[in-house]
Formats: C-alpha cells, sequence, structure tokens
C-alpha cells in the first residue's frame, strides 16, 4: 500500500482514475481530496506513457498493482495463517 503524508492512500496507474490523490475523489465528509499526483514517486505510471505490462515486472513492493509481489506475498502470508485482501 502506498500512503502519502496527508495519509491519503494512493493507486497508482490507470491513468490515476482510480487513485484517491487523482484530485476527483472525495473524503468521507465529502470534500474534495486534494492532488497527491505533484509529489507522487509513482506518477509516470498514470500518464499515458505508462505500459501497463510494467506492472508484471515493477520492483516496487508497496505498490498494489504489483502482481509478482502481491501474490508471492499472498502465498507467504496464507501459509502463516495471517490473510490478506487485495
Amino acid at each position: 500500500m502506498i500512503i502519502d503524508a496527508t495519509g491519503v492512500v494512493l493507486l497508482p496507474g490507470r491513468n490515476g482514475q482510480d487513485c484517491l490523490g487523482n484530485g476527483l475523489q472525495r473524503n468521507e465528509k465529502g470534500e474534495i481530496i486534494e492532488c497527491c499526483c505533484d509529489e507522487c514517486n509513482y506518477m509516470i505510471c498514470c500518464t499515458e506513457l505508462f505500459d501497463p505490462q510494467k506492472c508484471e515486472t515493477c520492483s516496487a513492493r508497496e505498490c498494489p498493482r504489483n502482481k509478482k509481489h502481491n501474490s508471492e506475498q499472498a502465498e507467504k502470508e496464507t501459509v502463516d495463517g495471517i490473510e490478506l485482501v487485495f
């Protein structure tokens, strides 16, 4: 999970449309969540230049779209008896 300095959970990729920090989402009070894109280390993943297949080989372990890490982590934590929800 990627969390910015203000506590907003970031979800890079897909042109930022799923990300809570894209400046279009609202919090539980109905207030617009400020755009976090400028300070996000993963902003390149949200541009049209990004190739979604790069998620297959991405080394950013904290990114929820990192399929390789998430499947390894789920297997590991299932073995340890901890259930993860991705």
